[in-house]
């Protein structure tokens, strides 16, 4: 979680960084860590990482289709054997 949060704050991605610190901080403050809460950021923090893949792909990816039309790919398939 810590790694993690140092990239997202590198990148300026506040809400990972603010998950993953709170991740953090939960571990530190309970010797007896709440595990039900520890699960919910969890899975906050993985809802937060998929949402912004999800981001990137749809903003900076070209599909395959664009890229063939483009004529920086060759279009495999029409390609027979």
């Amino acid at each position: 979680a810590a790694r993690l949060g140092q990239m997202a704050s590198h990148c300026n991605i506040d809400a990972i960084a603010a998950s993953a610190t709170r991740l953090q901080e939960q571990i530190k403050e309970d010797e007896e860590v709440q595990w039900l809460d520890l699960l919910r950021e969890t899975q906050n923090l993985l809802d937060c990482c998929r949402a912004t893949q999800n981001s990137f792909l749809e903003t900076h990816v070209v599909t395959e289709d664009e890229r063939v039309k483009n004529g920086t790919v060759r279009d495999l398939s029409k390609i027979t054997r």
